[in-house]
């Protein structure tokens, strides 16, 4: 599970939780995390790889305007 929070270093350790920094109400700023990667599967703590449509059209559409992945694969899950 991951947590978007200001300050991740006041977060306590969790097994299973990863705190990255970001402001929910900001969506240029949740949009830097969304999960990417190259050739590999992205999968979650059950081992499912799933995207909405929504999070799809948000990788695709920041590759458009600040291409990251010229000419490679990419793989994006939420």
């Amino acid at each position: 599970m991951t947590a978007i929070v200001p300050n991740p270093e006041k977060i306590e350790a969790r097994d299973g939780l990863t705190a990255k920094a970001g402001d929910v109400y900001d969506t240029s700023s949740l949009a830097t995390l969304f999960r990417l990667g190259n050739d590999q599967l992205l999968v979650d703590a059950t081992g499912q790889s799933k995207i909405s449509v929504q999070d799809y059209a948000v990788a695709m559409i920041d590759e458009l305007e600040r291409p990251a992945h010229v000419g490679r694969r990419f793989t994006a899950g939420y």
